[in-house]
């Protein structure tokens, strides 16, 4: 009788295991720096590639991920084949490609690991190419829709605010480096930034050659005018980099804090409802 309900009481720890093992997997915190990957593919008319790196136990979870998108400067422009490497030099795909990103970061005493993408543009995009992208990207990864974060450097960083401009409900926090908008309507674009109440961190440097500091205050001052419940962060730091343009290296750095966060918890406190 002993005998016989041993492999009744191995089925039952075996069935145990099976569901401690499911549970597991719902939910993982990752110890495991993501690995950047090449992707070659037609997005659409303005992206035929980009760079995408997922958390280490992606394909063994079930859960959903918070989107960082990082738009290139005007250096980056390419094919998306044997040009995407250009978008590699600087700021978060950067710190991705020598695996000098976190796995994971702890906010509100929450566990957050991104999925990563930068797509590389053939020519200046539009708002509603950078929205087919993510519209490709939900379509293609488990996101958290409520998690939809965006970024970019010089050009990227006017890229990021326009889009934001014009899909203020998509985004739930923007950080933008050495980039505004583009001028023309831009009383109306800080309007809806503020009325939109989106949460904005921008960077610039003093002596900047190349966009002049004195249009992202005027960006900034002209946001606060509208009485907006969520101010923006404006970080300003001394000139580095070519013609004084680079802030994005210190601001991608996750090292670098301003009030106790980077700039990746500082977006993850920021979600739709």
């Amino acid at each position: 009788m002993h005998k016989q309900s041993l492999p009744a009481i191995f089925l039952v720890l075996l069935l145990y295991s099976c569901r401690k093992h499911h549970d597991a997997i719902h939910f993982s915190i990752e110890s495991i720096p993501p690995v950047l990957e090449a992707v070659t593919e037609k997005v659409n008319d303005n992206i035929n590639g980009y760079y995408q790196a997922l958390p280490s136990h992606y394909d063994i979870s079930s859960q959903r991920y918070p989107l960082l998108i990082f738009l290139h400067g005007g250096g980056g422009f390419g094919n998306g084949g044997s040009d995407l490497p250009h978008i590699l030099e600087e700021g978060i795909p950067k710190l991705l490609d020598r695996q000098q990103f976190p796995a994971e970061f702890v906010v509100g005493g929450d566990h957050f690991s991104f999925i990563h993408l930068a797509p590389q543009f053939k020519i200046h995009p539009s708002s509603q190419e950078i929205l087919s992208f993510i519209q490709y990207a939900t379509s293609h990864f488990r996101i958290d829709s409520n998690r939809i974060y965006i970024s970019g450097m010089s050009l990227g960083g006017r890229f990021a605010c326009d889009a934001a401009v014009a899909h203020p409900a998509l985004f739930a926090a923007v950080v933008s480096m050495s980039g505004i908008p583009d001028t023309p309507g831009l009383a109306y674009k800080c309007s809806v930034i503020a009325r939109s109440a989106l949460p904005l961190w921008v960077f610039h440097n003093v002596g900047d050659q190349v966009f002049n500091i004195d249009l992202t205050k005027r960006f900034v001052g002209m946001i606060n005018s509208y009485n907006t419940p969520i101010a923006p962060r404006f970080t300003i730091f001394p000139p580095m980099g070519v013609l004084g343009h680079d802030s994005w290296t210190r601001a991608t750095d996750p090292d670098f804090r301003q009030d106790g966060v980077n700039i990746y918890e500082w977006m993850l406190q920021y979600r739709h409802n």
